[in-house]
């Protein structure tokens, strides 16, 4: 079979051996591909803007790939070429490069972190499962005790991103390091899963492929002596990859594979978060709880809708500037029914889709709780969410304030909104929305005219 030689680069992979797993299974990350995430187009700016305090300069690295893949080829879109653009792109201090951080992250299972990456994730991965696969083969020493441990029906994980390139002759290198070096144990990696990313680098130059996260199986020793070991191994055969997307409708029928959920050894999330419930318990009973800029999961939603909405039965709950999932959406509802103390609910710039919506207006339908405003600016909403909302407005009874600025709502979904005001939903005193805006100003300003010319 033809295999491509390759090496790796070692900037970019100095600490990938000293995180390799062994493991006695097939392991797997899987995340929960929610309805908004099917129905929605992922852009790259959207996939970036959970990692700004991660990265803060992503916001601006995104543009400048966007701008660099314009017109891209292998019929990837914009926004999937310009996720690997961004990948491969390097500036200063290197440390705060994407594939470094996101790399890093994958490395340590970092839980928290790691789930604010899975926008960019299913986007890149996405993009590089629409490239053609190339078999390459690479050599590396890897002086790691555990690695001395590997067994024929163990296998090796790669739980981060590889790259490799054709630029240096990988044979004499090896040579030169591995069989003048003592008690060294060298691997031969055989990969049929690479992908050539040069039409979509950031350096084209360079050649580079880039390895998918994986795992191997052990073939055979290639040499085996005091000093030296040579270990043949080959990417593991199965049509499940490391890192999956699982939609939620098809949760009970993913095959057997044994699974995690986001950490190295049970990948279950956690189910504290002790920073998060101290500043909770910070907050006066029945008063405003801010909560914003707090990187939140699932779980701490839980915290929040037991140690705030329950607990203390606050007023107003801020909630701004965190990435608020659907999932996140469906735990924050469940404590809505019933409620008597929870007035305004602020979800400003927390990346809101239409099917998040979708479930909050069917909550509010109900008119069983008691939130008088809600602040949803600067989101993802479209007119399809404005169009729930507008239906939400049909019964509900206790909402006087709705502010929606600044997201993907046009005429037509504000004028949905407009035409329940006033007619069939009288409670609602204000409409935050430019169209709105555009239309009130536009009536006091007739207003203003009739009386000038009466009175004159």
């Amino acid at each position: 079979e033809n295999m491509t030689y390759v090496y790796l680069d070692d900037s970019t992979a100095k600490e990938k051996f000293y995180a390799t797993d062994i493991a006695q299974e097939p392991q797997q990350i899987c995340f929960r591909v929610d309805d908004e995430y099917r129905l929605t187009g992922i852009f790259l700016e959207d996939a970036v803007k959970p990692l700004t305090n991660l990265i803060p300069e992503i916001v601006e690295k995104a543009k400048h790939a966007k701008c660099n893949c314009e017109n891209p080829s292998d019929g990837l879109s914009c926004d999937e070429s310009a996720a690997i653009y961004l990948f491969s792109m390097r500036w200063q201090p290197v440390d705060q490069c994407l594939c470094f951080v996101l790399n890093k992250t994958l490395r340590e299972q970092n839980n928290t972190q790691l789930h604010v990456w899975k926008l960019y994730l299913r986007l890149l991965l996405t993009a590089l499962n629409r490239l053609p696969s190339t078999r390459i083969t690479f050599h590396q020493d890897i002086e790691h005790e555990r690695t001395r441990r590997l067994r024929k029906d163990h296998l090796l994980v790669f739980w981060d991103f590889t790259f490799c390139s054709l630029s240096t002759p990988l044979p004499r290198k090896l040579k030169q390091i591995s069989f003048y070096t003592k008690t060294r144990t060298t691997f031969s990696f055989e990969c049929r899963n690479a992908k050539f990313i040069e039409r979509h680098s950031w350096d084209p130059s360079q050649n580079e492929y880039l390895l998918l996260p994986t795992q191997f199986q052990f073939v055979r020793y290639l040499d085996r002596r005091t000093d030296l070991e040579i270990i043949q191994v080959k990417e593991y055969d199965t049509k499940q990859p490391l890192i999956d997307f699982i939609e939620a409708s098809n949760q009970h029928h993913r095959p057997s594979i044994p699974t995690q959920e986001i950490s190295r050894t049970t990948y279950k999330m956690p189910s504290s978060n002790p920073n998060l419930e101290r500043l909770i318990e910070l907050h006066q009973p029945q008063s405003d709880i801010n909560l914003t800029y707090q990187n939140l999961t699932t779980d701490d939603m839980s915290i929040i809708v037991e140690k705030a909405i329950i607990g203390k039965k606050c007023t107003r709950l801020f909630l701004d500037n965190n990435y608020i999932t659907y999932e996140c959406m469906c735990i924050l509802v469940n404590a809505f029914p019933h409620n008597t103390t929870l007035q305004e609910l602020y979800l400003r710039e927390t990346g809101l889709y239409d099917v998040s919506v979708q479930l909050l207006a069917r909550t509010l339908a109900l008119n069983n709780c008691s939130i008088k405003a809600l602040y949803m600016n600067r989101n993802y909403i479209t007119d399809q969410g404005a169009g729930y909302l507008a239906e939400m407005l049909k019964t509900n009874t206790t909402l006087t304030q709705l502010h929606l600025f600044k997201n993907r709502i046009d005429k037509k979904g504000a004028q949905l909104i407009m035409n329940v005001m006033g007619q069939e939903n009288k409670n609602l005193l204000y409409f935050g929305h430019e169209y709105y805006e555009q239309k009130k100003n536009s009536r006091l300003r007739t207003i203003l005219h009739v009386l000038n010319c009466v009175n004159n």
